[in-house]
Parts: C-alpha cells; structure tokens; sequence
C-alpha cells in the first residue's frame, strides 16, 4: 500500500484485509443509522447491502487517508 499512496501517483485502489475480533466487534457496534444502501457499479442500489466506514486505530501503520469501510449483506443466492 505505501507503494501505491507514494507522492504523486494519482489513483484510486481498494485492498482486502483480515477481519480481525477487534474489527468484527465494532462492526457489530455499528448504528442502524450509520449503514448506508450499497451502490452497484450502474449507480442502482443493491437491495439487501449495506456500507458504513469504520474509525479508530484499526489503519495504524496504513498511507495517510486510508478508509476502512465495511460491506454487510444477507445470503447471496447460488446461481441456478
């Protein structure tokens, strides 16, 4: 990532991580209010899919305005 972030690169990138315990229990202790609809790529809402960013010091160490958002949804139906 500090590869990426390096001054004067001008792009955007996402990056999975561990979903550690101390990041799951805020996840948990995330308000209703705080989760947004999920957009899809078309700019349709995805029914059923939630986002919100989380704070706190689970970036130590990230590039300066890394953002930590989560993703929640129920079950994804199998292809048929």
């Amino acid at each position: 990532m500090a590869w990426l972030a390096q001054r004067g690169r001008w792009l955007s990138y996402s990056v999975g991580m561990t979903i550690t315990e101390q990041i799951h229990q805020a996840v948990l202790k995330v308000p209703a209010t705080a989760w947004t609809a999920a957009i899809e790529p078309g700019g349709e809402i995805r029914d059923g899919a939630w986002v919100a960013e989380l704070s706190g010091d689970f970036l130590k160490g990230c590039p300066k305005g890394t953002r930590l958002i989560v993703h929640k949804e129920g079950p994804i139906p199998a292809p048929s």
